[in-house]
């Protein structure tokens, strides 16, 4: 299964390449079902439009998540208001459902108003980029007992001190069920994600930032991952999380496997190695 958030440019480049055929005439790797949210891509529609051409090539199932009356060969129930959609199996997985469960938290279609033009496509104060990032798939899953969060370029607010809203007040509307051990950090540590109620109700022990730095935005915040680290305020029992944050040209991975105990632990790793079981 192959899930692409949103097809932003930080998102979508790269992809086409890996998903292209190699000399021998067989593809890098290959995908049983793909799913993005359906909205459309914007600059970038002709690597977008590359991903799906090499994907229909090699028979790959695509899937929308909101589109679609099934995603992983199992029946997906929508909230209209929520955007929810109840957890679903992943396919061909050999994990039993009490080991394994994946659920399909936020994912959107299409714009809920007019489109305007973009001369600056990612800025934030574009609609239409600030759209396409609120359109993106965000999973929880949970393996083992040890639950994971990952978010997309999601939004809570358009700036600095403004209320709660976008989609992480849906997301903080669904309560418990988006509480997770490790969660992706919204929009790479931009201010306009990651609002304190969403961290509170993460309550995630982990919080992992990938670095951006795209027309000289450099991501993530500081005080960002300070909310992380250091519990964001009026929150009882605020968690204090280590945060990782994965930086442009470093070999650093992160990975999260349970100790001895079988309490989760998360730490950097150079080279990213799987366990005999594939997990």
């Amino acid at each position: 299964m192959l899930v692409l958030t949103h097809a932003d440019v930080d998102h979508v480049d790269g992809l086409c390449g890996l998903l292209m055929l190699q000399e021998n005439g067989t593809a890098m790797f290959d995908v049983d079902e793909y799913w993005d949210p359906g909205y459309p891509a914007r600059p970038r529609r002709e690597t977008h439009a590359c991903v799906l051409g090499a994907l229909t090539a090699q028979g790959t199932a695509i899937k929308r998540p909101l589109q679609d009356a099934s995603v992983g060969g199992n029946p997906v129930v929508v909230s209209t208001q929520s955007r929810t959609v109840v957890p679903i199996g992943l396919p061909n997985s050999n994990l039993p459902a009490d080991r394994f469960n994946l659920a399909i938290i936020h994912s959107d279609k299409a714009p809920t108003t007019k489109r305007e033009k973009c001369t600056v496509p990612h800025v934030l104060g574009c609609p239409e980029a600030y759209r396409m990032n609120n359109a993106s798939i965000v999973i929880r899953l949970v393996l083992d007992g040890h639950s994971f969060l990952l978010t997309g370029d999601v939004n809570g607010r358009r700036g600095t001190g403004e209320p709660l809203g976008e989609v992480e007040k849906l997301l903080v509307g669904l309560g418990p069920a988006i509480a997770s051990d490790v969660v992706r950090i919204p929009h790479h540590g931009h201010r306009s994600s990651s609002h304190p109620e969403f961290v509170c109700t993460v309550g995630a022990r982990y919080a992992v930032a990938s670095e951006h730095n795209y027309f000289g935005v450099g991501l993530p915040r500081t005080n960002i991952l300070r909310r992380y680290e250091d519990g964001p305020e009026n929150c009882p029992g605020a968690k204090q999380a280590t945060v990782f944050n994965q930086r442009i040209g470093e070999n650093r991975h992160v990975k999260c496997a349970p100790d001895p105990e079988g309490r989760l632990q998360c730490g950097y790793q150079t080279r990213l190695e799987l366990p005999e079981d594939g997990r």
